[in-house]
């Protein structure tokens, strides 16, 4: 094959990507969100248990689970979905209690049944707490991770768009990865103050009267390991809105720093990778 004919049959590849990823983002982007929605909805329903069949895997299986499966049942994709609980109950088992579910093939038929999407309807339904790494999971194997890497930029550059009301939170990809040296030069360089604590079992208090304090006087805080208080980010963001309000000193600046799989509990925050 010449050079030009290799060249030629890349190009229409490229294209075909692209015509599938439109195609994803046009009329099949919509009905997958609608479909999402309801079966959010019907997750949501108070259930009529009057009718409902019994759990049969209550041993290992919550009744709001079983709820969940019993109004998913109501979708034509999963229609004796709960028939399959029943007779493969050990297989389910072993499905539901495995670390990442998302990457396991469903029991029996069910893994030609579904697709990715309905296996996000699944963990929706039974392990929510897998539920951001599986929507990724989707992403990635329909559009590209592309979708889901955030702007690897230098810290200088990162500052020359910041503002003092909108954090910064810089997601790390290892354990090694620490940007606080590289923020607390750039501090020194600048002549600006700087504050750091690393979040952990306690510190919530001392993080918000951290923030408080340099807000005031206009120092730099960087909070890293946001990843470990996962259940304090949700009040950090009405912290954080509440100080959009005041007005706060114009040299102060909010840096978090988290692992990644933090990113879908810091929207509030304009977000980057570090590799630093």
């Amino acid at each position: 094959m010449s050079r030009d004919d290799s060249s030629t049959k890349e190009r229409r590849k490229g294209q075909r990507q692209k015509e599938s990823a439109r195609t994803l983002t046009g009329d099949m982007r919509r009905n997958l969100l609608l479909e999402f929605l309801h079966c959010c909805h019907l997750c949501s329903l108070v259930t009529d248990r009057s009718n409902q069949p019994p759990n049969p895997c209550s041993q290992w299986l919550s009744q709001e689970s079983w709820d969940n499966i019993t109004q998913l049942e109501r979708l034509p994709r999963f229609l004796s979905i709960t028939v399959s609980f029943d007779e493969n109950s050990r297989l389910w088992e072993d499905w539901y209690l495995t670390l990442e579910p998302e990457k396991r093939p469903l029991p029996g038929v069910w893994r030609n049944v579904c697709s990715g999407f309905h296996m996000l309807l699944l963990i929706r339904c039974l392990r929510l707490d897998r539920l951001t790494s599986c929507m990724a999971q989707l992403i990635s194997d329909t559009i590209g991770n592309s979708f889901l890497e955030y702007p690897n930029i230098a810290i200088d550059e990162i500052f020359r768009d910041s503002t003092p009301n909108k954090p910064l939170v810089l997601f790390t990809a290892s354990r090694d990865t620490n940007p606080e040296k590289i923020i607390e030069k750039l501090a020194v360089n600048l002549e600006v103050r700087f504050r750091a604590i690393s979040l952990g079992k306690g510190q919530e208090n001392a993080a918000s009267q951290l923030i408080i304090d340099s807000a005031k006087m206009g120092y730099w805080v960087f909070i890293s390991k946001c990843h470990l208080l996962l259940h304090w980010l949700p009040a950090l963001e009405k912290f954080v809105s509440k100080l959009q309000a005041i007005k706060v000193h114009e040299k102060f600046r909010l840096w978090l720093g988290s692992a990644q799989k933090a990113f879908s509990y810091i929207h509030f925050a304009k977000q980057y990778s570090c590799n630093a």
